[in-house]
């Protein structure tokens, strides 16, 4: 499993549940900084044809998109005979919520968001409800005005895999 198996399983649960809604799921987010400057940079999802997204849009009652904070590892010894050594990769991701409160409340999205997270290998491990402190964090050296009917949150999560321990073929590396 990798980054983009744990955005996808999200995003078709989420998807599934609000079919019909004036909603923007989106996938893994990246930061890109502005050419020229070192501090100035925005979340944007970049896709195979350089096209970017930019996280907030009004046309939308609200949205997501993911992030992948760290990856890190750590080695399950053998636990009795027979058993063998494994790695275990802890993905530390995030997904960052937007919407406007005349359709509903980060709580509610936050509340759905979490609905859509499967039980099993992932674990929600806390919400940032501070849209200063979050917006923040996501637009580095750019002063944004949230407006007073919209809210921004991020929730992290963490996704717990084996990690195969044998050599891996180039064309599973490189996009084809």
């Amino acid at each position: 499993m990798n980054t983009t198996d744990i955005v996808n399983v999200i995003n078709a649960a989420m998807r599934a549940k609000c079919d019909g809604l004036n909603c923007r799921i989106r996938g893994l987010a990246k930061a890109v900084f502005v050419m020229d400057s070192e501090e100035t940079g925005f979340p944007a999802i970049v896709t195979a044809d350089n096209d970017r997204y930019v996280f907030i849009d009004d046309d939308y009652i609200f949205g997501t998109y993911h992030r992948l904070n760290a990856k890190t590892y750590s080695h399950d010894l053998k636990s009795g005979y027979g058993d063998s050594s494994k790695t275990i990769c802890t993905f530390d991701m995030s997904i960052v919520g937007w919407g406007f409160i005349k359709h509903l409340s980060a709580e509610a999205l936050e509340a759905l968001i979490i609905s859509c997270i499967p039980k099993k290998d992932y674990q929600v491990v806390k919400t940032d409800f501070d849209a200063k402190r979050v917006s923040q964090g996501e637009l580095s050296g750019i002063p944004y005005f949230i407006p007073e009917d919209a809210f921004l949150f991020r929730l992290n999560y963490t996704v717990k895999v084996p990690v195969k321990n044998e050599c891996i073929e180039l064309d599973e590396i490189f996009n084809q």
